[in-house]
């Protein structure tokens, strides 16, 4: 008797899990003994999908209007200036002119071209390649008489942000967040239609819907792969939909802690013994595979992150290298640039808050680098010397460590 299998339905990005649920609604009314038995499931994801995707063609509304074209043109054009500029002094007889005018071209190159990438690409590069300009050349400028081409180039990238940021208001004029909530909602009902599916199975209507069901089991592998997630051996444990996986937290003095828990679920961690941390970074949310994380030493090395914000402040985090590294929040609708990483990298960074641009109407800006990602580095006050992480905490209970569960993956 065969059930429709479980994937992780939230880690499909939102053109793709469209496609997805577009062709189970299909098949599904194409089969009339689904219609029959599943009408109010399915009716209800119809209207889910609908909603999500008229939402989807609003946020990918064209943003280029003739005054977001126009300002982007002026930007790089003052870009454009600023690099001929640099590369005519290369030339300089002087040495400490051209010398000065090779590290500028040098920093020039590395930014690049930036009229090809995705709007929020763009105006995260040119602020970053200004803000480094401005902080750490103002010197070489000066000297090859650049200045007013910088404030030029920094000027019209402010501007094209703006009028960018403008525009995308107007796309975005729908209440703030509603996209999610349909993608929420469309799942949502995607899962009560399986859900019916898989009881009408135990309920002896396995024989009507069996054609059925090896189709969609079909699509949803089809889907795990892409995803990255392990073909279905029916080995995975359904609760409803729900994917569960193990995550095993192996102590230094030979203890372990194994949990059960939901795919896309919070992953706690327990607390490590003192002085040490685990290896890999504990992600916030539970991957689609069994995990072993194990405690090593904390390093001795430190590395300073400076986050510096668009009111231009600053906020310098300094901590050994390889331990979990927390971003400051966000101003709302801004990100940091580069992306922060889940670690401490062996050598002082900074990172730059910039506007998100390109239509993102979802409001998520800022949130993505401001959750925890694990505990580590935590003491455990308790008197338990053998168990060090036994309260983990969020409702997540620890397992017996069979020694014949076989382990997947040291890493993410």
């Amino acid at each position: 008797m065969k059930k429709v299998i479980s994937f992780n339905i939230a880690q499909c990005k939102r053109d793709a899990l469209l496609a997805f649920l577009k062709a189970v609604i299909t098949a599904s009314q194409g089969d009339e003994k689904v219609k029959e038995l599943c009408s109010m499931q399915l009716e209800t994801l119809v209207v889910a999908f609908n909603v999500m995707q008229e939402l989807a063609e609003r946020h990918n509304m064209n943003l280029l209007t003739p005054e977001v074209q126009a300002a982007e043109s002026w930007r790089d054009a003052n870009l454009a200036r600023f690099r001929a500029g640099v590369r005519a002094e290369m030339k300089n007889p002087a040495t400490e002119k051209r010398q000065a005018a090779e590290l500028l071209w040098k920093i020039c190159k590395e930014v690049g071209p930036v009229y090809n990438r995705p709007f929020d690409e763009q105006t995260g590069a040119m602020t970053t390649f200004c803000l480094d300009l401005q902080k750490n050349h103002s010197a070489e400028m000066t000297l090859l008489g650049l200045t007013d081409a910088f404030n030029a180039m920094k000027s019209s990238n402010e501007a094209f942000i703006k009028i960018l940021a403008e525009r995308t208001e107007v796309e975005g004029s729908y209440e703030k967040g509603s996209p999610q909530k349909a993608r929420t909602d469309a799942t949502t009902a995607y899962r009560d239609f399986v859900m019916k599916l898989n009881t009408l199975v135990t309920e002896g209507h396995y024989k009507e819907l069996a054609s059925f069901i090896d189709y969609l089991n079909a699509e949803i592998e089809r889907q795990r792969i892409s995803l990255g997630q392990r073909p279905s051996d029916g080995s995975d444990e359904e609760d409803g939909e729900k994917l569960m996986k193990f995550a095993t937290f192996k102590f230094i003095n030979d203890t372990s802690l194994k949990f059960k828990v939901e795919v896309g679920a919070p992953l706690v961690a327990p607390a490590n013994t003192e002085g040490y941390m685990w290896k890999p970074i504990v992600p916030e949310f539970m991957p689609a595979k069994n995990i072993v994380f194990r405690e090593v030493l904390i390093p001795d090395e430190e590395a300073t992150a400076t986050f510096h914000f668009l009111d231009h402040t600053e906020e310098d985090i300094r901590q050994p290298i390889g331990t979990p590294l927390k971003a400051p929040k966000n101003t709302e609708g801004c990100k940091w640039v580069p992306e922060v990483p889940a670690e401490m990298p062996a050598e002082d960074t900074n990172y730059y808050e910039v506007l998100i641009g390109g239509g993102s109407t979802g409001g998520n800006g800022g949130s993505d680098n401001s959750g925890d990602s694990g505990n580590s580095g935590d003491s455990n006050d308790s008197n338990d010397s053998n168990n060090p992480g036994s309260n983990p905490g969020s409702g997540m209970t620890p397992l017996p460590d069979d020694d014949d569960e076989e382990d997947e993956g040291e890493g993410i």
